[in-house]
C-alpha cells in the first residue's frame, strides 16, 4: 500500500485525456463532463467524467492576479 492508502493497479484507464486537458481539470477552469463534451477527453468506461469531476472537486474557483 502506497501513501494516503494508494496502491498501484495493472487495470485498464476508465478514461483518457492529453496533458493540456488533464491541466484543465486539474486547476479547475473546466470540469471532465464539460471537456468530454468538447471530445478533449476519451470515456472508456461510463460515467468516468463524473466520478473524476466529483474526486478533482475544489470549493475555490481559479484565479491568477496577473493579465497576460
Amino acid at each position: 500500500m502506497g501513501p494516503a492508502g494508494a496502491e498501484r493497479t495493472t487495470a485498464d484507464a476508465d478514461l483518457a485525456c492529453d496533458v493540456t486537458a488533464l491541466g484543465s481539470a486539474y486547476l479547475g477552469g473546466l470540469s471532465f463532463r464539460q471537456l468530454a463534451r468538447a471530445g478533449r477527453i476519451e470515456e472508456r468506461r461510463a460515467g468516468a467524467p463524473a466520478r473524476a469531476d466529483a474526486r478533482f472537486a475544489s470549493d475555490r474557483a481559479p484565479w491568477c492576479p496577473e493579465i497576460f
